[in-house]
């Protein structure tokens, strides 16, 4: 899924995994955002980068 401000948090959240909330979906893009990954794929973003990621996202996001 292409990574940009106006992407489908529903996709991200199913993309994070089923207990994902729409909240950390939400601080989730925005860490990817603020990370530089603008205009790449989420499948390209290495596997322990994105869970670091999803750790922060929830943090965030209680």
């Amino acid at each position: 899924m292409k990574i940009e401000a106006g992407m489908n948090l529903n996709y991200l959240q199913e993309r994070m995994g089923s207990t994902a909330t729409n909240n950390e979906a939400f601080q989730m893009r925005e860490l990817l955002l603020e990370s530089g990954y603008e205009g790449q794929d989420t499948a390209d973003i290495p596997e322990s980068t994105w869970l670091a990621m999803l750790d922060q996202a929830v943090a965030a996001a209680e």
